[in-house]
């Protein structure tokens, strides 16, 4: 037996929740999950996406099994990228039965200049990150 979810129609924007504690039967309790998790800055779903094709705005989409079977077979053959860019991570601080939650969001990008020694030194254009916390207004 195989069991898989696809996404049928991805979202314009997306959130990913992940479940950072479990039930310990060891010790009888919630327990949080303390593992660091490594993500990218631009993930592509397109692997987790039946059509493997970006559906944002289309309306009344009737989709039968028998379709995504017929879509995920042409899928070998084509690479369409649905990509989303992380724009913000928000972190639990404390333990499985309560504590604080943060948020670090993407905010404008930063001029930076390169190299000094150059005559004509190279601009770059990096993220700015901000935390947002009620902890500290």
């Amino acid at each position: 037996a195989y069991k898989a979810s696809f996404l049928i129609r991805p979202p314009k924007v997306l959130c990913i929740h992940l479940q950072r504690r479990h039930y310990d039967m060891a010790c009888d309790q919630m327990v949080k999950v303390m593992k660091y998790v490594d993500f990218p800055e631009v993930l592509d779903v397109s692997s987790y996406c039946a059509f493997r094709t970006n559906s944002f705005g289309q309306k009344n989409m009737n989709v039968s099994i028998n379709d995504v079977n017929e879509n995920l077979k042409k899928l070998s053959s084509t690479k369409n990228e649905i990509s989303y860019k992380l724009m913000s991570v928000i972190e639990h601080k404390g333990n499985a039965f309560g504590g604080h939650y943060q948020t670090y969001r993407r905010t404008r990008k930063v001029d930076v200049l390169g190299d000094e020694g150059m005559s004509s030194p190279k601009r770059e254009y990096q993220p700015e990150w901000a935390l947002v916390s009620d902890e500290s207004v």
